[in-house]
This record gives C-alpha cells, sequence and structure tokens, in this order.
C-alpha cells in the first residue's frame, strides 16, 4: 500500500477474483412513454447484481463484477436503441476499468459499446422486429483493483431510452491488517489507525457493532453501528477514531456482554509512527534523509518518496532496528518540493514528512587548512593535509606531478558534512604500496578513490622513500582536478634521530594514552637514574620520521620486527656478574606498552621492570642497564655514513631495592598524638604517584586499635599518612610498617601515643576603631598563634597573633590586615606552629594547623562595634595647650598656674604624638594607633579635664587683666 488506511493496493498477483452475486431486484419508478410513431423504445425494467470485489493483499489485481439489465421493448420496429452506464462512482474510489464486455438475449441483441468518460453506451437492436418483454442484457466489467479503496457499497447506474434509470449496487473489501471473526476470536490486540475485517463467519447482512467497555467488560457506549450487507459475510474498519490505551467490545449479531457468544475483546494501542526529514532545505546535490519511530521494533516498513503532487518518486523497503527507528535514504533529487512517506506494513499506517524543498546547489570550492596552503612534515612521517569544503560534499586532492616523478590523486567525500576532511599522507609507503595504503581519512568520513603514478611508483629507482623537497598540491570541489579552485604545496624536510630519556612511573598508573604521559609529567611520571624494582622505566625517545613506518606495520615493536628500528635495554659490562655475561632484558607487548606521539616526534616505551625478564637471569637490585635506540643504518629512514653506523641514542639507568622510611625521633620511635588528623611522614624511592599504605596496630591487648591509612608519594619521595588518634589512649605503644601491594617495604617501626595538644581561647564583646581586636586569654599547650577568622570559624582570616609561647597568654592584641569598615563578628581561633619556625603559615593544609578538641577546631567569638568618633579629642589637647601657655607666664601675677600649665602640655602632646606616628606596642604592623592611645590606660581622661580647666583659667585671668 502506499496511501493511506482509506487507500488500499493489492501487494501481490496470485488468485483469481473472490466474489459473490447475489439477487437485487428493484421495479423502476415511472412508466415507459408511449412509441406514437411505432418505433422501438427500451425501457429499463430492474437490474441484477451484487458482487463483492476483493482487493485485499493477496487476491487477483483485476476482478470482475457483472450486471444484469432486464429490458422491455416497445414496438415492432427495428430501431437502434440505447442504454447508459454510468459507472463514475466506481473510479472515483480508486477502480478502474480494464476491460468490458456486453451480451443480449430474449430477442435482442448487442450492436455496439461506445464509451465516453466514466460512461459506456450500449445500443442494441430488436432482433424479430416484435416486442421482446423481459430481454436481458449482460454488462460485466473487468476492474482493476490495485488502488481500490474499501467501500461498503458502490453503484452503477443504469438508463433507459425513456429516462428512467436503476441503480446496480455492489461493494469493495479492500486490504486490512486484522481480521476478528465471529464466534472464534475473544481477545485481539490491534493498533489505532489500522483497517480491521470483521468476519461474520458466513452469515450475510450481519449486525457488526463497536462498544466502549464498562470496569466488567459489558458493553457502555456504541462508537460504530455496521453491516456487512446482504450480499457479503465481511466489512473493513478503520480503526483511527478509536482511543489509543482503551479496550473496545466487538458484538456480532446484537452480543453486548464479554464472554458472550459472538463477542471479541478488542485492545488498542498507539503504533507510535511518526517520521521527520533531517533537513528540509537541500540542494539537488545532496541525498533525501529522513527518520523514522515506531512502536513495533523489527517490523518491515515501506519508504516513499513524493513529489509535490504526491505521486510516486521511488520506494523503499527495510525493517524498523531493536528500538523501532529507521534511517530513511534516497538519492539526490531534482529541484523541487518532496516529502517521504513511511508506512508500517503489517497494519498500512502510515505517516509523511514536512515538506522538504530541494533546490539547485551552489558551486562548491576546496581549499587547505593551513599556513599560506603549505604543509610541511619530516620525510618518512604523515603529513595531515586539511581540506575546507564550501558547498561540496566531494573534494579532489593532488600531490606532486611530473616535475617530482611521483603524483598521487585522491577522491575523497566529506560524509560528516563538517565542511572539513583531513587525508593523513604517508610519506614512508608513498610510491611502493597499494593506492588505497598510502592514504586515509578520519572515519566520519569517506576515501572514495587513490591513484598513484611517476617514474618513482613502484620503487622503479633505486630510492624507497620520497626525497625531502617540495611537492605542489591542489584540491578541487568534485572530482573534475583539471582546474583546480586552490594550489599549494607538501614540503617534506630531513628526518632525524636525537635522543632517549629515561623516566620512572609507579606501576599501578593509569598512563594509556599520550594525553595521561603529559598530564603525569613532574608528578608521577619523573626523570631518573634509580628506578626501584618493581616500577615502570619510561624510555622517552625523540627521533622523526617514523611515524609512517610504525603506521605501516601496524605499531612500534611491529616496526622492531621488521628491523628498520631497534629498542634495546643491555646491562653494563663493569656489572655483570663475574664470569657471566651482561643480561640483555626481552622487550614484548607482555611487558611494554609503547604510546606514540608522532606530532610531538617523540614514542614512549614503559617497561615494568617489575615483569621483564632478560635472556639469561632475572632482573635483580643493583643492577645497571643502557638502553639504546637505533635506526637500522640500510634502512631508507637513514643516510648511511661511509662507516655504515646506525643511528643511536642511549641513556642509563639502575635498579634499586625498594625502600621506605619514617621520620622518628632519636631513638627511631614514632611519637603520635592522641588527636585527630596525626600526620606520619616518611620518604621512599619508589616513583612519586605510588600508593603506599601503613599498617598500624596497638601492642597491648587493653588499648586494641587497627588502621590502614593510605598516602601517595609526593615529588622528591616524600609520603604522609593521616590518621584519626582521639580513641588511642595515651601512652599506647603502636607498631608500624610501611607496606605496598600488600608487601612489607622497608624496616618495621615502634611508635608511641602521648597526649594531644591541647589550647583554649576567649574573646569578649568590644569596641574598637576597628585597626584591631583583643583576645583576652589563651592557653596553648604547645605555642602557636592565634587567627582571627571574620564571620564565621570558616570565614577569611583578617589577622594572626606573634608567636605565642606555651602556656597563658592575656589580652593578647591583634593587629587587623585590613581595618573593619563596620560593626562585624569574629572568631579566635589558635593555631599550632607545626614547623618550628615561629611564622603563622596556615594555608587550609598540615602546616601550623588549628588546635582541635573532638575533631574540631577550638574557637571563640565576639561582636566587635567600631567607633571612629572617638580620634577627634586626640587633636583638642595637641592643639590647646600650645597656645594657652605662650602668653599665660607673662601675665599671670603667681607661680602656681605659671607651672602648671607650662609642665602638663608639654607632656600630654609628646606621648600622644609618638603613638600616633607609628608606636605598635603589639608588635603588629606600624599602624596608626591614635584613636586607640587617647581613648585608654588609666587617668588619661581625668588629665585632658583638668588641661581644660586650667586651659579656662589662664584665658579668664589674661581677660581681667
Amino acid at each position: 500500500m502506499t496511501g493511506t488506511n482509506d487507500k488500499v493496493r493489492s501487494l501481490f498477483l496470485a488468485t483469481l477474483m473472490v466474489m459473490s452475486v447475489f439477487a437485487m431486484t428493484v421495479s423502476l419508478s415511472g412508466a415507459a412513454v408511449a412509441d406514437t410513431a411505432n418505433n422501438d423504445t427500451v425501457t429499463a425494467a430492474s437490474v441484477t447484481t451484487g458482487a463483492t470485489l476483493n482487493a485485499s493483499s493477496g487476491a487477483s489485481t483485476t476482478q470482475t463484477q457483472n450486471t444484469t439489465i432486464t429490458v422491455n421493448v416497445n414496438g415492432t420496429g427495428d430501431d437502434v436503441d440505447n442504454i447508459t452506464v454510468d459507472y463514475s462512482e466506481a473510479t472515483d474510489n480508486g477502480l478502474s476499468v480494464d476491460s468490458f464486455s456486453a451480451s443480449a438475449s430474449g430477442g435482442v441483441s448487442v450492436d455496439d459499446t461506445t464509451v465516453s468518460g466514466d460512461t459506456v453506451e450500449i445500443q442494441i437492436s430488436n432482433d424479430d422486429g416484435t416486442a421482446d418483454n423481459g430481454a436481458t442484457v449482460d454488462f460485466g466489467v473487468v476492474w482493476d483493483v490495485s488502488d481500490a479503496e474499501n467501500e461498503n457499497l458502490i453503484e452503477h447506474v443504469v438508463t433507459a431510452d425513456d429516462g428512467s434509470s436503476e441503480a446496480a449496487q455492489f461493494k469493495v473489501v479492500g486490504d486490512f491488517a486484522t481480521q476478528i471473526t465471529r464466534s472464534t476470536d475473544a481477545n485481539v490486540d490491534i493498533f489505532r489507525g489500522e483497517t480491521i475485517q470483521l468476519d461474520a463467519n458466513g452469515q450475510n447482512g450481519e449486525e457488526v457493532r463497536i462498544y466502549t467497555t464498562n470496569d466488567d467488560g459489558t458493553a457502555d457506549a456504541r462508537v460504530a453501528n455496521l453491516n456487512t450487507g446482504t450480499f457479503s459475510d465481511k466489512i473493513n474498519y478503520d480503526t483511527s477514531s478509536l482511543d489509543a490505551g482503551e479496550t473496545y467490545l466487538v458484538g456480532f449479531n446484537g452480543a453486548t456482554s464479554l464472554g458472550a457468544a459472538n463477542t471479541t475483546n478488542m485492545s488498542v494501542s498507539d503504533l507510535g509512527l511518526g517520521i521527520e526529514a533531517d533537513s528540509t532545505s537541500i540542494t539537488d546535490e545532496d541525498t533525501v534523509d529522513a527518520t523514522a519511530s515506531s512502536q513495533a521494533p523489527l517490523d518491515a516498513y515501506t519508504a516513499t518518496l513524493l513529489d509535490s503532487d504526491d505521486d510516486e518518486v521511488e520506494t523503499i523497503t527495510g525493517d524498523f532496528d531493536g528500538s523501532g527507528e529507521a534511517d530513511i535514504s534516497f538519492a539526490s533529487q531534482d529541484t523541487g518540493n518532496y516529502s517521504v512517506e513511511v508506512e508500517h506494513n503489517d497494519t498500512g499506517i502510515t505517516a509523511t514528512t514536512d515538506e522538504i524543498e530541494v533546490t539547485e546547489a551552489e558551486d562548491g570550492s576546496a581549499d587547505f587548512d593551513a599556513t599560506n596552503n603549505v604543509v610541511s612534515e619530516d620525510r618518512g612521517d604523515i603529513a595531515d593535509i586539511t581540506l575546507n569544503l564550501d558547498n561540496t560534499d566531494t573534494a579532489t586532492l593532488v600531490i606532486g606531478g611530473e616535475e617530482s616523478s611521483y603524483w598521487l590523486i585522491a577522491e575523497v567525500e566529506d560524509d560528516d558534512d563538517d565542511g572539513q576532511v583531513t587525508v593523513e599522507f604517508n610519506s614512508y609507503t608513498a610510491g611502493t604500496v597499494a593506492d588505497m595504503d598510502v592514504v586515509s581519512v578520519g572515519d566520519d568520513d569517506n576515501l572514495v578513490d587513490v591513484t598513484q603514478g611517476g617514474d618513482f611508483n613502484g620503487s622503479t629507482t633505486d630510492e624507497d622513500l620520497l626525497a625531502a623537497t617540495e611537492y605542489d598540491m591542489n584540491v578541487t570541489a568534485g572530482t573534475d582536478y583539471n582546474d583546480p579552485d586552490t594550489v599549494g604545496s607538501l614540503s617534506l624536510t630531513d628526518r632525524s634521530t636525537d635522543a632517549l630519556a629515561i623516566w620512572t612511573a609507579p606501576e599501578d598508573n593509569d598512563i594509556s594514552e599520550v594525553e595521561d604521559v603529559y598530564a603525569n609529567i613532574g608528578s608521577s611520571i619523573t626523570q631518573t637514574d634509580e628506578v626501584a624494582n618493581g616500577d615502570i622505566v619510561v624510555h622517552q625517545i625523540q627521533a622523526s620520521g617514523l611515524e609512517g613506518l610504525v603506521e605501516s606495520q601496524d605499531g612500534f615493536f611491529n616496526a622492531i620486527d621488521s628491523g628498520v628500528i631497534g629498542l634495546t635495554v643491555d646491562q653494563n659490562d663493569s656489572n655483570a656478574a663475574a664470569n657471566s655475561d651482561p643480561k640483555s632484558l626481552v622487550l614484548g607487548s607482555d611487558n611494554t606498552t609503547v604510546i606514540n606521539d608522532p606530532e610531538n616526534d617523540t614514542y614512549f616505551a614503559l617497561v615494568d621492570s617489575g615483569e621483564v625478564n632478560s635472556d639469561i637471569r632475572s632482573v635483580m637490585n643493583d643492577d645497571e642497564y643502557t638502553a639504546d635506540f637505533s635506526v637500522n643504518s640500510t634502512s631508507e629512514l637513514t643516510e648511511a655514513d661511509d662507516d655504515g653506523d646506525d643511528e643511536v641514542v642511549s641513556d642509563h639507568f639502575g635498579i634499586v631495592e625498594p625502600d621506605a622510611t619514617l621520620d622518628a625521633n632519636d631513638d627511631d620511635e614514632v611519637v603520635i598524638q592522641s588527636a585527630t588528623d596525626q600526620e606520619i611522614t616518611g620518604d621512599t624511592n619508589y616513583a612519586p604517584g605510588t600508593e603506599l599504605t601503613l599498617r598500624v596496630q596497638s601492642e597491648s591487648s587493653t588499648s586494641p586499635f587497627l588502621a590502614r591509612p593510605t598516602a601517595t608519594v609526593q615529588m622528591g619521595g616524600s609520603f604522609t599518612f593521616t590518621q584519626d588518634f582521639t580513641d588511642v589512649a595515651p601512652g599506647s605503644e603502636l607498631s608500624l610498617q610501611i607496606r605496598r601491594n600488600n608487601a612489607n617495604i622497608g624496616d618495621s617501626y615502634d611508635g608511641m601515643v602521648e597526649e594531644g595538644d591541647t589550647a583554649s581561647v576567649s574573646i569578649s564583646d568590644q569596641t574598637t576603631d576597628g585597626t584591631t581586636v583583643t583576645v583576652d586569654s589563651v592557653t596553648m599547650s604547645a605555642g602557636g598563634f592565634v587567627a582571627i577568622h571574620l564571620n564565621n570559624a570558616s570565614g577569611t582570616v583578617i589577622g594572626n597573633s606573634d608567636y605565642l609561647a606555651s602556656g597563658n597568654s592575656e589580652d593578647v592584641e591583634i593587629t587587623l590586615d585590613q581595618a573593619l569598615d563596620g560593626d562585624a563578628t569574629v572568631v579566635a581561633m589558635p593555631h599550632k606552629d607545626t614547623n618550628g619556625n615561629e611564622e603563622y603559615e596556615f594555608s587550609g593544609g598540615s602546616t601550623d594547623a588549628p588546635y582541635t578538641s573532638n575533631g574540631s577546631a577550638v574557637t571563640d567569638s565576639a561582636s566587635i562595634t567600631v567607633d571612629t568618633t572617638t580620634a577627634t579629642p586626640t587633636d583638642t589637647p595637641t592643639d590647646t595647650p600650645t597656645d594657652t601657655p605662650t602668653d599665660t607666664p607673662t601675665d599671670t601675677p603667681t607661680d602656681t598656674p605659671t607651672d602648671t600649665p607650662t609642665d602638663t602640655p608639654t607632656d600630654t602632646p609628646t606621648e600622644t604624638e609618638t603613638m600616633a606616628d607609628g608606636g605598635d606596642g603589639d608588635g603588629g604592623d606600624g599602624g596608626d594607633d591614635t584613636t586607640t592611645t587617647s581613648t585608654s590606660g588609666p587617668g588619661f581622661g581625668v588629665i585632658l579635664s583638668l588641661v581644660g580647666l586650667l586651659a579656662a583659667a589662664l584665658l579668664a585671668a589674661r581677660r581681667n587683666n
């Protein structure tokens, strides 16, 4: 089928028609008109038909429908009379005439038939010249039912000479997906929208009804009332009007209760058929692509490309995948509007895309994605030549030409439509291997064709490797490369063998890609000349021009096997055991991983020293080795010297016994406090990044303890284990052993648990000028600092004290790093001096960490009120006494007032100015403490009052004089 559910199509030419003919006689309305001229007049007395045309799948595409016309011939003449049959209703329902025939009996004969549009005129004559009532004309039509539609009643209109007419009725039963048979099917599952056939099992004229159902399965509301018709026991029904997810009751012959005779329980599901064009605006060079989906995985579908008139352009078939999806693609089309229709073959349900507009493609172009269109690469490497494509999916690349005695033509296709194709040209294999093996493209693009040529092709020269020189390049959109869009060049330069360096990495590493190598260099990959037995020996080989060889040989070790390159690790002669040959390590894929970085002309060979064997004896501690990487002097990669020496680079390393030590006191005892976050440090010769485990257990059965903290070896070999020992009683004796991969490393250590460091702090609400805060008291068992946090214990540190000795310190004034600009809450927090340098260096780690209690930092908080107005009186006594004593001694008649004002202002401003100029009593940053000094200290306010009174008295005495 190619239409909707209402359109049916025969898929197979198989059996002949299935037709039942039933008699139906209907009297004409109207009487014959008298023939006053005594000519013959045909009057249609009645018509008989009753055919059912079967247009379902598997039925014949051509089927015959006969109509019997009973006629009365009035008069005795022999004039020709006419009967007209109008079959336009049949053609309107998809039937088309394949052929027709007409014959007569009962005293009349058929002289001629004339077709005009959807009507046929049958000419009959009177054979014996007498009135013949009851003569018959048999009119048979062979219909093409390929495109017939389900139709329960179709009529031919038969008209006689006198204008009277009668209808000859028949029906078309077309294709269907599911058949429900009376008295046979109790439960049926269908998809909404499919056509079902209701089969009354031989009972013509059967009434069939479809109901919604109640919870108990009985009929509820009627949604369809059907009848098979008097000349058929079948009728087709389109279920598009039913609701998915509902259950309906189908009742034959008036049945309305589920489980009763002649009823079927019909469950309706949603097929979910849909189709969407990948793009609704494409060019005439693009394929027409769409994606279909359904709830019927693995079912068959038919997809049809339709033009703007809904005429079929192309049809493809396939199956939905396991998730119910299908990718549909048609070849590029001429400009115009199209759509894609998909049909679920089992049900005939269809879905159609939106309109797809196809326009004429613009002229395409191609160029190089390289600086100045020049691609440079070392001789023997793979050159990545990236092409930019515009308004085209295909391009042709040409490398070389007659002047270079070598050329290559590669046609590529941009399959992923990203506008780029990168061609990888192997300069090592060029001209020496099959054409398609010289170049490749990315997985998302397509290499269509490759051709090589020139004198160099096929190694017809003495050289097996393209020379280091400039090769012309050009690229063209499409396949006609005679008129290129862009020209450029490929520059091949001389290669070199540069260096070999030894690094080490932990055995349990996660290094498999080149990105992993560079991410770990300087952390878990470090350069060394000593490798702990069991660690990885990383050989960094720096040599250009190897990429093409390694690629063509499908791997680094295969390239070694070819004899072109070599990697050997041999024991130094001076290190070999007495009376024995030096060892040679046997490298292979079981103990060595090679990570290629041809972009940087570098290759990393990671050898597991714990797994590799030598040719004569196993690898031992204190072995010393030399690693050599070589390029064979006889290979095409070398320019051999006169002496024919290989190109060789080397480096040395030694295998040492793994060791790890803990930091302990002079008695080799590790002292730990009964507190949280206790750090146990040490050093090892294992590679940075190695994971170590510390087994810690108590020696006393009265205070059992067992822990397994882990640590990662840092650069330089240091490590730190962190463990909570708050549950271990002071005085407990411990045993500590470093382990790696369940094996002991180094010696075991004795440990002792002592009382943990303790601290307490107190800070009160206070008013300041915002530059300092004062901690009432702090007690620290091991000395340290007090840090001030803003807002809460995790807030920003805004100041800290100088180093405070162990014990109790009171009224600790702390200058803030930046003055508070308003009232605030601060938190005081004691910190240890873990490194003993009496400098506060806490930055979130273990250095100078806070004192803790029950796992939390020791703190106290206070509200700070910032008052900046107290700075005003500081200036008043400074200026007032300066003027007052200047004139007072001259005018005062007594000695008393002369001495008093002279001494008072002299001392007061001196002290005030000294503090204001930077005197910092708390050892802080030397900030301005004027306000603090002028408003603090016992008796200072009384002095200011006396100065004011004396100044007023002197001024009054002066005025009286």
